[in-house]
């Protein structure tokens, strides 16, 4: 064979690599900005929801935590029965990178108000590139959020705890800077957990509440999968929420209910009615408001010591 024929054949063949990768570098650009153009929608289609959240006035609940961490066993755990079954729980890397919201109740049974529940991603400590800008994209969702819950793996050993918990908090100060976002630290997996160390992790949040004097803790122990620390959790997300508004005792004659009908809902919404009764002659309410709405609905307001059946007993 002339050697002319073969560097013929040479040069055709690195022509057509060339070929290929220009054709592959133009798919891969072209794939890049689909996703780009898709994550700024699902940024934009977001920010409209935040926007809708907030006019509602519903508190918003982030959780956040590090993978497999059991964010989305609390986040079934903390919706209702009806809305549990919609949640999947997936011990795989991003699988929440599209961020669930659902309506839960907090507070104690008896005096419970709505918020909103968010989902976020799991953090990991090196994050591939491939989804660097979607998880970027998921976590505006906590600058949005009121209150977050950091729930920490406590079946692992203390020092990746604190390793975990870390990388969460560094990458959260990056995203919220020096804004004051109350948290929550949801020890989960306390089932998994040897007896002796669960109890010195519980003596150990005792103290820590007990020291910073706070009637409800800063930090709640519970498990998933056992139930444990839900209703604890549910309490302490409440008194969080609504620990610097206004403590209200309101009397409502009937013949006033429907004047003021639309304020008393929007204390539902916005508040956190902590007692209610009705007797023949009005409606009894014990709650914390903001300091706007309780301005509107002071004309109702009375002492405490006047309403004596809002926990149980006759009216003075």
């Amino acid at each position: 064979q002339p050697m002319g024929s073969g560097l013929s054949q040479l040069g055709s063949t690195k022509v057509e690599r060339r070929a290929t990768m220009e054709r592959d570098k133009k798919s891969l650009q072209a794939r890049a900005a689909r996703l780009r153009d898709k994550i700024n929608a699902l940024r934009k289609h977001r920010e409209r929801t935040r926007d809708r959240r907030q006019k509602s006035g519903t508190p918003t609940i982030a959780l956040v935590g590090y993978f497999n961490s059991g964010k989305s066993s609390l986040f079934r755990a903390l919706c209702t029965e009806d809305q549990s079954h919609s949640v999947i729980v997936d011990d795989r890397p991003f699988a929440t990178l599209d961020p669930r919201t659902r309506r839960i109740q907090i507070g104690t049974p008896d005096a419970a108000t709505t918020a909103l529940l968010v989902d976020t991603v799991g953090f990991v400590a090196k994050l591939p590139t491939q989804v660097s800008a979607a998880f970027r994209a998921t976590l505006e969702e906590v600058r949005a959020a009121d209150i977050l819950v950091h729930v920490l793996d406590a079946s692992v050993s203390p020092q990746v705890a604190r390793r975990r918990a870390s990388i969460v908090e560094k990458e959260l100060s990056s995203l919220l800077g020096d804004f004051p976002l109350p948290r929550i630290i949801f020890y989960n997996k306390l089932d998994a957990m040897p007896s002796a160390a669960a109890d010195s992790l519980r003596r150990k949040a005792i103290s820590r509440s007990t020291k910073n004097r706070k009637k409800f803790p800063d930090i709640v122990l519970g498990s998933c999968h056992t139930g444990e620390g839900i209703q604890e959790l549910r309490n302490a997300l409440a008194f969080t929420l609504y620990a610097d508004l206004a403590s209200i005792v309101l009397s409502i004659p009937h013949v006033c209910a429907y004047e003021c009908a639309s304020q008393v809902a929007e204390l539902r919404v916005r508040g956190l009615i902590t007692a209610e009764t009705v007797d023949a002659n009005a409606t009894y309410i014990e709650a914390k408001s903001p300091f706007d709405l309780a301005a509107k609905l002071r004309p109702y307001s009375v002492s405490s010591s006047s309403i004596t059946n809002l926990h149980g007993t006759d009216i003075a």
